[in-house]
C-alpha cells in the first residue's frame, strides 16, 4: 500500500520539534499491511532519512501499519491519533526499538499483551488514552521502567483512568494523575482484568496464517512456483 503525506515540523513536547509525516487519509482496515511507500514533497533540503517521526491522524488506521522503519529509518515517535486502531502487538512493533514515543489515544484498542514493550529500550512516553483499555496487567511496564519513563498515560479508558508524568513534563495535566509509576501498576493491578494470553496467541497464529497465505496467493498470481523450494 502506498499513502501520501505532508511533511512538516512536528513539536513533540517530550523529545522537540521533529521533522515529521503527517497522514491523514488512509484506509488500513486488514492487519498486516505492509505500507510499500509514502508519497509528499519534502521540504528543501529533506529526505526520507531525515524523517524522525510519523503522525496518523482522523483517518483509518485499524491496524497497525507494517514497514514504516524501512520508509523512515530514523524514527524517533509513531502517533496514531483517532484512526480506529483495534490492536497493538509486539510484533507490530518490529523494527521500531529505537522510538522515543508511542501515542495511541482516542482509538478502539482494549488489550496490551505483557510483552508489547520487550526490546524497547529508548521508548519514554506512551500514550493510551481515550481507548477501551479492560485487559492487561502491570507486567507490560516492567520493559521500559528503566527507560526513565517520562509519560504514561491511561487516561479515560473502559478500567482504568490514570496518567503518569515526572518533573520534567511541562504540559498541565487534567485527570487522575498518580505520584509514581508504583500507583499506577498497582492501580492496574487492582483495575484491569491480565490479558488472555492464549487470545494473544490466537491473534499471532492469525497474523502468521495471513501472511503464508497472502506469500501463497503471490506466487499464484505471478506464476513463481519456482520461489517454492521442497525439502
Amino acid at each position: 500500500m502506498d499513502l501520501v503525506c505532508e511533511f512538516r515540523y512536528w513539536n513533540w513536547l517530550e523529545i522537540g520539534s521533529e521533522y515529521t509525516s503527517t497522514i491523514s487519509s488512509s484506509s488500513i482496515q486488514e492487519p498486516n499491511t505492509i505500507i510499500q511507500k509514502i508519497n509528499g514533497k519534502h521540504l528543501d533540503g529533506k529526505s526520507d532519512k531525515d524523517v524522525e517521526s510519523i503522525w496518523f491522524s482522523n483517518t483509518t488506521v485499524n491496524y497497525f501499519p507494517q514497514g514504516l522503519n524501512k520508509i523512515f529509518p530514523n524514527l524517533k515517535a509513531v502517533g496514531i491519533h483517532n484512526c480506529g486502531l483495534k490492536s497493538i502487538t509486539r510484533r507490530d512493533l518490529d523494527g521500531l526499538e529505537n522510538i522515543q514515543i508511542l501515542w495511541c489515544s482516542k482509538n478502539k484498542i482494549a488489550s496490551l499483551p505483557d510483552n508489547l514493550f520487550r526490546n524497547m529500550n529508548k521508548l519514554n512516553a506512551i500514550s493510551f488514552r481515550d481507548n477501551d483499555l479492560q485487559f492487561m496487567s502491570s507486567e507490560v511496564l516492567m520493559p521500559i521502567l528503566k527507560n526513565g519513563l517520562k509519560l504514561v498515560d491511561f487516561r479515560r479508558n473502559r478500567s482504568i483512568d490514570a496518567v503518569y508524568c515526572d518533573s520534567s513534563y511541562t504540559q498541565k495535566i487534567n485527570g487522575n494523575k498518580v505520584d509514581s509509576l508504583v500507583q499506577l501498576m498497582a492501580m492496574i493491578f487492582e483495575k484491569c482484568d491480565k490479558p488472555n494470553k492464549k487470545d494473544e496467541q490466537t491473534l499471532s497464529n492469525k497474523k502468521l496464517q495471513d501472511i503464508k497465505t497472502e506469500g501463497f496467493n503471490e506466487l499464484w498470481t505471478t506464476g513463481r512456483f519456482s520461489d517454492i523450494t521442497i525439502v
